[in-house]
């Protein structure tokens, strides 16, 4: 599918606003003309919708080794001791943090000990699968794991990625939660599963070595491609000291596009409002960059005699508030995997969105904008948002401050860059800049640094860029083999009893977007084919990340089966392939 960026009129209207140069007559006449062009374009249909495979159009693939499936699905002791199992795990709380320092390996490693205790208990808890794998630990806590039998030696190998991280609980909202959230209780008379990270990432972890457990256990062998589990352990903080050092270790070993596929974390089944199911195959990720803002100001002192420009904390204010008023524009182009999302739901699934399957006849990319913005999560994944979460400034009641910091996060659009998004702040720290006679340095994120504008009498503002990431190459979809088999495994999943009792649900796949990273962004030289994605049952009130975080049975279940299904489907089904 080909990229296609429309031209986009309210930014060209803006710029000549504030050109401030004289222009020739003929050159503003032609420019009019330009626009009226592209706005009478947009009202007709400017929208290239790509021509994509219909997401309701794959079959079930039977499982070739169907050993335990049922088992898995409807055998209640299988159910609890395997939520059992889930629950020990959130029961560890292998917390990380964002200034958290590199593990030492070493027993008093106060912060990373848990997770050797987790370690500990995943070889306990599953020690069929230990037998088969081999264990190498990488920076202390990386966990990589590889089942590599005498007819699979010399293949490309498929890797399954999780973490071992949650994000940290706020001591302040633990009273807040219906129980403790590292107790792992489980409810069942709402079928719910409570604790922090059973969602994020424990419940795609476990879910890993439960099926491997029982595929080993009913005596499943690959024959045609080894297994790998790289599992990180610092992803919910970037990932530079699990995932990156995983991703450079196996590079080491397999070199360029040495791995056959790569799944990870990231889309979920969703269920419709017409009683279907839509499984959300993600393969790309939006771009990533933090921006650490910080002005040091000369105009400070003592707060009885306050500077006519307000200060370190009134300019900074006056930044965030400059941003916030220009968010990105949205921008829609023929290869974002979200659009041939929202040509599948506007087909079966009209209630999905209002106005989404109208919208999507017009071909106008402001209709589908319009009817997308009710949705963030949707209208999201056209754009690159900006979020300010973090501002410092001032010590004391009655000394102005010398510095403010202000940090925004951007998670960027697949049409756009971390330079072009640089720009965007750039624009608006310049304005001040100039305003308040304050110079302006970029610091980028491999430490060189460019002096933008120099000598400022008033101070200095420093743009500072922390864990740049360019948006990701998106993986095949329709016709690659490795994603046929993803979509027909999870066809066949979700056409179980369990989730189909009668057997008129339909079950659709399609390519999708995430707003969030994972680390899998650090794997992209290993393989070609990429994809962010559990099959797990969607829960709508799940909470991630936040108090109350949640899953249930039914969505542990469903990933279960779905990787039990998977992991044979793939070794029989690629054999050709490498």
């Amino acid at each position: 599918m080909a990229g296609y960026i429309p031209i986009d009129a309210k930014k060209a209207l803006k710029k000549l606003r504030e050109k401030k140069k004289p222009v020739s007559i003929s050159a503003v006449a032609a420019l009019v003309l330009v626009l009226l062009f592209t706005v009478l374009f947009m009202r007709k249909g400017d929208l290239k919708l790509p021509e994509c495979k219909d997401c309701g159009a794959y079959n079930p693939i039977s499982p070739v080794f169907p050993g335990s499936l049922n088992k898995i699905l409807n055998d209640e002791a299988f159910k609890l001791s395997s939520i059992s199992h889930l629950s020990g795990a959130v029961q560890i709380p292998t917390q990380v943090f964002d200034n958290s320092p590199d593990p030492t390996g070493k027993k008093d490693d106060f912060l990373w000990r848990n997770f050797t205790v987790f370690q500990d208990y995943l070889q306990k808890t599953y020690p069929l699968v230990f037998e088969k794998f081999s264990f190498e630990k990488v920076n202390h806590h990386g966990m990589l794991m590889t089942w590599e039998t005498e007819n699979t030696k010399g293949k490309k190998p498929m890797a399954f990625l999780s973490h071992q991280d949650v994000v940290p609980v706020d001591p302040t909202s633990i009273e807040k939660w219906t129980h403790p959230p590292f107790d792992g209780v489980y409810d069942p008379k709402n079928d719910y599963i409570y604790g922090r990270g059973v969602v994020d990432c424990k419940l795609l972890l476990i879910s890993q070595f439960e099926s491997l457990s029982k595929l080993i256990e009913d005596g499943f062998e690959p024959t045609t491609r080894p297994i790998i589990l790289s599992i990180g352990f610092d992803e919910e903080a970037m990932g530079s000291k699990g995932g990156a050092k995983l991703a450079e270790f196996l590079y080491e070993r397999y070199g360029e596009h040495g791995l056959y596929g790569i799944t990870d974390e990231g889309g979920l089944t969703a269920k419709t409002p017409e009683g279907d199911y839509i499984g959300m195959v993600i393969p790309s990720e939006k771009g990533y960059v933090d921006m650490f803002i910080t002005l040091d100001s000369t105009e400070s002192g003592h707060g009885s005699i306050p500077p006519v420009d307000g200060g370190a904390i009134v300019i900074m204010s006056k930044l965030g508030v400059s941003l916030y008023n220009d968010p990105y524009e949205p921008t829609i182009t023929t290869n974002n995997p979200a659009l041939e999302f929202l040509q599948c739901a506007a087909k079966y699934s009209p209630d999905y969105l209002p106005g989404l399957s109208k919208a999507m006849k017009s071909k106008s990319q402001s209709k589908l904008l319009d009817a997308t913005s009710s949705n963030l999560n949707i209208a999201y994944l056209f754009k690159t948002t900006q979020a300010m979460d973090i501002f410092n400034s001032g010590v004391k009641a009655n000394a102005l401050p010398e510095q403010a910091t202000l940090v925004v996060n951007h998670r960027i659009g697949l049409h756009s860059s971390v330079n072009a998004t640089k720009d965007h702040v750039l624009e608006h720290v310049l304005d001040l800049a100039k305003e308040n006679d304050l110079s302006v340095s970029v610091v980028y994120a491999d430490g060189a640094k460019e002096v933008v504008k120099p000598d400022g009498k008033h101070g200095n503002f420093t743009v500072t860029l922390y864990s740049s990431l360019e948006p990701t190459k998106i993986s095949p979809t329709a016709g690659d083999a490795l994603y046929e088999i993803i979509a027909g495994t999870t066809v066949n999943t979700y056409q179980q009893t369990l989730f189909n009792p009668h057997g008129n649900a339909s079950v659709y796949v399609s390519p999708f977007l995430s707003t969030g990273n994972m680390d899998m962004k650090y794997y992209g030289k290993l393989s070609d084919r990429q994809y962010r994605y559990t099959a797990a049952l969607l829960v709508p009130d799940s909470n991630i990340h936040t108090v109350d975080e949640k899953t249930t049975s039914k969505a542990f279940l469903s990933s279960i089966a779905y990787l039990y299904q998977l992991i044979p489907n793939i070794d029989a089904m690629s054999a050709d392939e490498d």
